[in-house]
């Protein structure tokens, strides 16, 4: 690749990383640690990006002080690849876990082998066994340099494995694709490895950023930003899939929490939010597998799954109830939760839409009745 071309490339990638962090910033409500991580990870790439052509503008320079250009913009390239795919991890781990602590406990070897990694980067100042100039200032990479290109690997791998894990356990998650910034990664990266002296690892991953981040504004689109759990418009588009309504028999829960405005009037409309997001929790803990939880209103919330009996739905709705039991026997609140459940059967061919939840809203009602008989 000839200078021009290495220019023109790395321009665009600080293009992409420049107007990525602007978007993600208007977008941000709150600066969370998943909006701090992936905006370290577009410095990076940003900043990578204008260092890289550095490098080959005066590889094989000789001036006053152009050594130490050569050493210092290097070795930022090489703590850049390893620092960013480690970012990757732990922003993967936090947007799918929301646990700080988790970090700190599943990723603690993670980091140490970051940590030395960054440590033997700064040693190799000396040691030049990653990478070394000779007295025309012309860079040679080192066989020991690929130990670095393979952290990137290793920490991409393990992101990987997080994801599955996290699909086994919540069910879908269409709206982290994790290939979206992989792919232009690895392609990047390994161009760039295996053939010498071209310069797309960095533009690569502003692509990927990029696209991350546009895939992730459909999560905006249809998540509730308060439960977490997806809206109404996401039910609306499940629903009227040619695919869902195709793919067999459904179960359906509809939940309404009783006296959400006792609740609110007691306690405050902070404590109000509390209660939901807490069924919210409770909800999402209790889903059986392939499973979606939607917040359909104010206070109500549905629940859609694979289910060819009715006695599978009962035995969600069960399993709802224990939960329930269980939560208001702690007593980590200062108020006592109270679900009204009623469910339906969709048969494709047989029913709709508006008749599946029809089914359930009617169901539920009726259920909810006989809780304000009993407690009245």
């Amino acid at each position: 690749m000839n200078l021009q071309a290495t220019i023109t490339v790395n321009i665009i990638g600080v293009f992409l990383a420049v107007i990525t962090w602007v978007n993600s910033h208007i977008v941000r409500e709150r600066q969370s640690l998943d909006d701090i991580l992936f905006s370290v990870m577009l410095f990076i790439s940003g900043s990578s990006c204008i260092v890289e052509p550095i490098t080959f503008l005066i590889d094989g320079r000789v001036f006053p002080g152009a050594f130490l250009i050569s050493r210092v913009t290097n070795t930022w390239l090489y703590l850049g690849s390893s620092s960013i795919s480690l970012i990757w991890c732990l922003f993967v781990d936090h947007k799918l876990y929301q646990n700080t602590r988790r970090l700190r406990r599943v990723y603690a070897p993670a980091i140490a082998v970051g940590v030395i990694g960054w440590l033997a980067t700064l040693g190799n100042v000396w040691g030049n066994y990653f990478f070394s100039f000779d007295a025309q200032n012309t860079y040679h990479r080192e066989p020991y340099g690929y130990i670095m290109f393979a952290l990137p690997i290793i920490y991409s791998v393990i992101s990987i494995i997080t994801v599955y894990k996290a699909r086994k356990e919540f069910g879908d998650l269409r709206f982290f694709p994790v290939w979206s910034f992989l792919t232009p990664f690895f392609l990047g990266m390994g161009v760039q490895t295996l053939v010498y002296g071209i310069s797309v690892a960095w533009c690569s991953v502003s692509i990927g950023l990029a696209v991350l981040f546009m895939s992730l504004q459909n999560e905006l689109v249809y998540r509730d930003p308060l439960t977490g759990l997806y809206n109404r418009n996401y039910l609306n588009y499940v629903l009227k899939s040619t695919g869902w309504n195709r793919a067999g028999r459904h179960g359906g829960i509809m939940i309404d929490l009783d006296f959400f405005k006792i609740i609110n009037d007691t306690y405050g409309h902070t404590s109000g939010d509390n209660a939901l997001c807490d069924v919210a929790d409770l909800l999402q803990a209790c889903l059986p597998e392939k499973s979606l939880a939607f917040r359909y209103a104010g206070d109500e919330f549905i629940l859609l799954f694979d289910a060819s009996e009715e006695e599978e739905i009962l035995a969600v709705e069960n399993r709802i109830q224990a939960s329930l039991d269980d939560f208001n026997a702690q007593k980590k609140r200062p108020y006592h939760l109270s679900l009204s459940m009623g469910h339906s059967c969709f048969l494709p061919g047989t029913h709709d839409a508006d008749s599946f939840l029809t089914a359930m809203d009617k169901s539920m009602y009726e259920n909810k009745r006989k809780h304000h008989e009993a407690a009245e």
